[in-house]
């Protein structure tokens, strides 16, 4: 049967909190035991319990005990209500930082992992949906000029193509539609199937992941199941050749390349970086 009364202990314990919380809110005037004893032990009831989250819920929107009380002994509440407002905006931005933060942990886990990856060899990871905001990387106009053919079939270097200006327009979007808190972020690209398979290692779409879908034009999702990847430390003038090696290794691995091909650039390696050595891993999907 649910207990009337509860002591201090057992009441802290019931809010997750603990016994000088409870103290110090009675020296407050905040929430004073519903029954004082003649021992002078605090006994607090269940209702009691809602007033408690009442308080924690505002001391986490960014009020202070005093504001608290005062609040709660004014009963204005259209104050309250444009108080809270404010709060919720602060709150809000709270947590698309904290998203942006766990977007960048995901991306460090990846790159710093319990185990040295593999260089050079095929692994295969399942991957959850995940949501992707693109630029287009290689538009063909004026502004936005693909080198022609020649450019794929140098003899001597499989060369990687992407251009730099859609970097800064892609990172500039994210900005402005609040994707991204800072105008700084690393872009990874996206490599469409049919050119990869032709040598044409050139970036289709420069790309970054965001938290939850999103109605927008430059979404793709990238959909769940099986990847093959292939980590590299290589120079970044050699990605045209790592491109390759990785057609060559899903080839020998008995892998068909359906799908777009993406090309991580790893954190360490992003921050750490010079013209000689660039950490990054190409996946693709497989099933």
């Amino acid at each position: 049967m649910k207990k009337d009364l509860y002591t201090v202990s057992e009441f802290a314990q019931l809010c997750g909190t603990t016994k000088d919380t409870l103290i110090h809110y009675d020296e407050k005037g905040l929430l004073k035991p519903a029954v004082t004893g003649e021992n002078k032990y605090r006994y607090y009831s269940s209702r009691q319990y809602y007033f408690f989250r009442l308080i924690k819920s505002l001391q986490e929107a960014g009020f202070s005990l005093d504001e608290i009380k005062e609040k709660v002994n004014s009963r204005d509440r259209q104050v309250l209500a444009k108080e809270l407002s404010e709060k919720k905006e602060n709150l809000e931005k709270r947590l698309k930082e904290i998203e942006d933060t766990i977007l960048f942990v995901e991306d460090m886990i990846l790159s710093i992992s319990e185990n040295e990856p593999n260089c050079g060899e095929i692994e295969i990871k399942h991957l959850n949906e995940e949501y992707l905001i693109t630029t287009k990387a290689n538009c063909f106009d004026d502004k936005y000029l693909v080198p022609d053919e020649s450019y794929y079939k140098d003899p001597n270097k499989n060369k990687y193509y992407c251009n730099w200006e859609v970097t800064s327009e892609h990172v500039n979007y994210m900005f402005e539609k609040g994707y991204i808190n800072r105008p700084f972020v690393f872009c990874n690209d996206m490599i469409d199937c049919e050119d990869f398979n032709n040598d044409k290692f050139c970036s289709t779409y420069r790309y970054n992941k965001i938290a939850s879908k999103q109605k927008d034009p430059c979404l793709k999702i990238r959909k769940k199941g099986d990847y093959a990847f292939m980590y590299f430390e290589d120079a970044w003038s050699n990605v045209g050749d790592c491109c390759k090696r990785f057609k060559e290794t899903m080839a020998a691995s008995g892998y068909e390349i359906k799908d777009y091909v993406y090309v991580d650039y790893l954190f360490l390696g992003n921050v750490m970086n010079t013209p000689e050595h660039c950490d990054f891993m190409m996946y693709t999907r497989i099933g």
